[in-house]
């Protein structure tokens, strides 16, 4: 019952005869359920994986699920770990299993199964970002004039930052993070010059930005930094990329020479 306020659906499992009772916590998390009871636990698992499992993670789950490579990862680590996804409504959910026994030498496992589907997307998205800096990276190297790029997944709005100047690297500015916007607005009372942090803030929406794009192709705006102590004029540019997981804001940042 304890357990339940992590899980919301765990199993009692005898190792020896694999008889199993499955039960589900009720939705204010104080009571349990019994769901059903069953033997032949571990290929009645597997069973149900070929069918209810995402079709890319079902020979990963099957390959690990059996009882003797379960109970010896327990024996070696105290318990049993695996993430994988099932399909809800068509569509993949990320789970979480763990296993432990519920005593040192006792015949019995008790197996947790949680909802991890936010954090490993988040997690999914903050490392795909990672990759693409090879790119930002490459882009930076070809034009001198950037003083940062970002990139920013509109579902989330998780964001990854590459910055070619030393002296705006050293601005003290998230280089990585969740909620681009607001974190934007923040760095710009820190180093907007203080005659543009009101046109930048008001400017400087998702709303705005994604309405102006979809109006005219692009994003542009144009203010003031300091930068050691210095006035730099620069113009910020932020464009939309489509992609299969989602849409991406890139916006990058040059240094004006010039104000026209």
């Amino acid at each position: 019952k304890a357990l339940s306020r992590d899980y919301f659906n765990l199993f009692y499992v005898n190792t020896e005869n694999e008889t199993f009772i499955e039960y589900n916590a009720t939705s204010d998390q104080d009571d349990l359920t019994i769901e059903r009871h069953g033997t032949n636990f571990f290929e009645e698992a597997r069973k149900d994986a070929l069918t209810r499992l995402y079709p890319q993670d079902r020979i990963d789950f099957i390959k690990v699920f059996n009882k003797e490579y379960i109970l010896k990862e327990i024996k070696k680590q105290g318990t049993f770990t695996l993430t994988y996804r099932v399909l809800i409504d068509s569509a993949p959910v990320y789970l979480n299993m763990k296993i432990m026994k519920m005593s040192q030498s006792g015949k019995y496992i008790i197996i947790g199964v949680s909802n991890v589907d936010s954090q490993m997307k988040q997690k999914e998205t903050l490392d795909r970002i990672k990759q693409e800096q090879t790119t930002y990276l490459r882009l930076r190297a070809l034009s001198e004039d950037y003083l940062c790029i970002y990139t920013v997944d509109l579902n989330s709005d998780i964001f990854f930052f590459c910055s070619s100047m030393r002296d705006y690297a050293s601005l003290g500015i998230s280089k990585e993070g969740a909620d681009f916007f607001t974190v934007a607005h923040y760095n710009a009372k820190k180093v907007v010059f203080k005659d543009d942090v009101n046109k930048y803030i008001y400017n400087f929406t998702k709303e705005n930005i994604l309405k102006t794009i979809n109006e005219k192709g692009v994003f542009e705006l144009k203010y003031h930094m300091v930068i050691k102590e210095k006035l730099v004029y620069v113009y910020l540019k932020a464009v939309l990329v489509k992609e299969e997981d989602g849409d991406k804001l890139i916006v990058g940042v040059t240094n004006i020479k010039e104000e026209q």
